[in-house]
C-alpha cells in the first residue's frame, strides 16, 4: 500500500469529519450561542477543523507505514534469510519499498537504484550503501524487526495491540517462531494497568528497592504473552503480562504476571541476575528447603544466618548434571558475619546439592 491507497483510505473513513460550508457556518453558529458568526471567525474555525484533519491523517499514516512495510520485507526475509544473504534483486527491491513508503527520500543520484536500464549488479550495490546508511548498522546486524524498530521505534515501547499485529504477520509469513506469542488480554484477565501494579509490587518485595526506584525507568514495556509454562512447570498454556522497567536508576527489572493476577517470577538484567519465582501451591515450601539444607551442611550451618530463594533454572546444564533446564530450585545461603559459609541447593523432591565454602 502506498501514500495514494494510504490516502483514500482515510478519505473514507474520515469522510465524515469533511464539512460543506454551510455545515461549518452553522457549527460556528452554533459555538457561537446562536449568534451569526463573523466571516473573519468563521475563518479562523475553518483553518482549526483543516489542522484537525491534516493532524489526523498524518498520524494515521505514521501508523500504516511500519505496517504496510512488514509485509513485503517479511517475505524477502523467510525467502532469502539473513540480509548478508540477500541478492542485488532483494536490496533494490527493499529501497524500493523504503521509498514509496516514504520511509527514505532518495536523491536525484540515488534514483539510479530504481534504473532498470542501469545493471542489476551497480543497482543493488548502490541500494546496499543506501539501506545501510538508513538503518546505521552493518549488514550483521540486520534484521526484519530491526527495520520496523528504525521506523516505528523501539519495541519495547510498542503497545500490545502493535506486537499482536506484528506476532500476526509474522505468522502469515511464515516467520512465527515460540518466542513470539503475543495476545491481549480477555474478559475475566487484569488490565495492563492492573498487571503493572502488580509487576511494580512483586520487584520491590524481591528486590529491597524503593517504589520509586521504577518511576526513574526510561521506558515501561509490557505485553501479553500465550505461552507454554517454562519448561517442566505444568502442560497448560500459560497467559503473562510481562511488565519491563528499562533502565532505572538501579538497573532494569523485568516481572511476569499471570493473567489472573498471581505474580509468576522476577529477573533484574545484571550478570548472574536469577529468575526469582514465586512459590506455588506445588512447590516445596522454603521452610523444608532450608531444614533439609541446613542437615544437609551439618555444623557449618550451626548459628548462621539463612536467606533463601525460588529460581529457575534457566540455562541448559552438562550432561549428567544433577539439575536440568527447567527446573524450580531453593537456594538456600548460609552466612555468619558477612561471609557465606555454605550453600545447598534443594531441588522440589527435598534433593540437596551443597557447596560448602
Amino acid at each position: 500500500m502506498n501514500q495514494k491507497d494510504i490516502r483514500s483510505g482515510l478519505d473514507e473513513s474520515l469522510s465524515g469529519l469533511y464539512l460543506t460550508d454551510a455545515r461549518k457556518q452553522t457549527l460556528c453558529d452554533e459555538i457561537a450561542g446562536g449568534k451569526k458568526m463573523k466571516k473573519k471567525a468563521a475563518v479562523s474555525l475553518t483553518l482549526v477543523f483543516a489542522m484537525v484533519l491534516l493532524t489526523v491523517s498524518a498520524v494515521a499514516a505514521g501508523v500504516l507505514v511500519w505496517q504496510n512495510v512488514s509485509d513485503p520485507v517479511a517475505q524477502i526475509e523467510k525467502a532469502s534469510g539473513e540480509y548478508e544473504n540477500w541478492t542485488d534483486e532483494d536490496k533494490v527491491e527493499l529501497v524500493r519499498i523504503l521509498a514509496e513508503n516514504e520511509v527514505i527520500e532518495l536523491t536525484e543520484d540515488e534514483k539510479t537504484v530504481l534504473d532498470e536500464s542501469v545493471s542489476m549488479e551497480e543497482r543493488g550495490k548502490m541500494a546496499d550503501q543506501i539501506f545501510l546508511n538508513w538503518y546505521g548498522g552493518d549488514a550483521g546486524n540486520v534484521s526484519l524487526a530491526g527495520i520496523l524498530e528504525a521506523i516505528h521505534g523501539d519495541m519495547a515501547s510498542w503497545s500490545p495491540e502493535d506486537l499482536v499485529w506484528y506476532n500476526e504477520m509474522l505468522a502469515r509469513n511464515g516467520l512465527k517462531t515460540d518466542e513470539t506469542n503475543y495476545t491481549l488480554s480477555e474478559e475475566g484477565e487484569i488490565t495492563e494497568e492492573e498487571a503493572i501494579a502488580a509487576a511494580r509490587k512483586l520487584i520491590v518485595e524481591t528486590y529491597g528497592i524503593d517504589d520509586a526506584v521504577l518511576d526513574t525507568a526510561k521506558n515501561v514495556s509490557r505485553v501479553m504473552e500465550a505461552e507454554k509454562p517454562y519448561y517442566a512447570n505444568g502442560n497448560q498454556e500459560r497467559r503473562v503480562w510481562s511488565i519491563i522497567f528499562q533502565e532505572t536508576s538501579e538497573g532494569t527489572f523485568h516481572a511476569d504476571i499471570l493473567a489472573n493476577g498471581q505474580p509468576y517470577g522476577s529477573h533484574g538484567n545484571w550478570e548472574g541476575s536469577p529468575y526469582v519465582l514465586v512459590p506455588g501451591d506445588g512447590d516445596l515450601s522454603e521452610e523444608a528447603a532450608v531444614s533439609a539444607a541446613k542437615e544437609a551442611l551439618g555444623k557449618a550451618a550451626d548459628g548462621a544466618e539463612v536467606k533463601a530463594y525460588l529460581y529457575l533454572c534457566d540455562l541448559a546444564q552438562e550432561e549428567g548434571s544433577p539439575i536440568e533446564l527447567g527446573d524450580r530450585l531453593w537456594n538456600v545461603t548460609f552466612t555468619r558475619d558477612g561471609a557465606t559459609v555454605g550453600i545447598a541447593i534443594v531441588k522440589q523432591d527435598g534433593t540437596v546439592i551443597t557447596d560448602p565454602e
